[in-house]
């Protein structure tokens, strides 16, 4: 199957969530499709999507945002066999005012019962932190779990590359993870 994610909306109360699985493994053909609330109260509004997946769950992490100030991490946690029968959308919402861009891993181990998520706790420090969400579907737990300190650090606000052939940079963003995939045991 093929999993997709956005949001729409943005700065807006309306703001959503939106998730599409594919009904077959031809990206081409008939989708499931999911817009979500973002925010009930419409005192927050959703920002820089990311997805991941296990046996169990599709989790699409939003960065929240009250205006232009930062609120918090909502972790949607749907229930994956439910988004892949079209049926109603079944989500858990897990929230983190303490971290920003917390990625979940792409898990290709078809047994594995956990979702792990990675965020750039400090690129200047070179330090990442590690999170797992847990559990059965539909009760579903948020753990903070260790940092990983690299020995070299990384540069955390607006960095550019070269790029072959031209003078011209290319902008890389920022630290933040963009994707993060569980194989063989290991985090990459």
């Amino acid at each position: 199957r093929w999993i997709a994610t956005g949001c729409a909306d943005p700065m807006a109360g309306t703001s959503s969530v939106l998730v599409g699985v594919s009904r077959t493994t031809d990206p081409t053909g008939q989708w499931n499709l999911y817009r979500i609330d973002a925010d009930p109260s419409d005192s927050v509004w959703a920002d820089y999507p990311s997805i991941g997946f296990n046996k169990d769950w599709i989790v699409v992490q939003m960065n929240m945002f009250a205006g232009a100030s930062y609120s918090r991490s909502n972790i949607y946690v749907f229930d994956k066999a439910d988004l892949y029968a079209a049926g109603s959308g079944l989500y858990t919402l897990l929230t983190d005012p303490a971290y920003f861009t917390q990625v979940p891993a792409q898990t290709f181990d078809a047994a594995l019962a956990t979702v792990h998520l990675v965020t750039n706790d400090s690129g200047a420090a070179g330090r990442l932190r590690l999170f797992t969400i847990t559990g059965t579907v539909g009760s579903e737990v948020l753990t903070a779990g260790p940092y990983v300190t690299a020995p070299d650090t990384w540069n955390d606000q607006g960095s550019y590359a070269p790029q072959l052939g031209t003078s011209t940079l290319s902008e890389t963003n920022d630290s933040r993870m963009q994707t993060v995939v569980y194989r063989n045991g290991s985090l990459w």
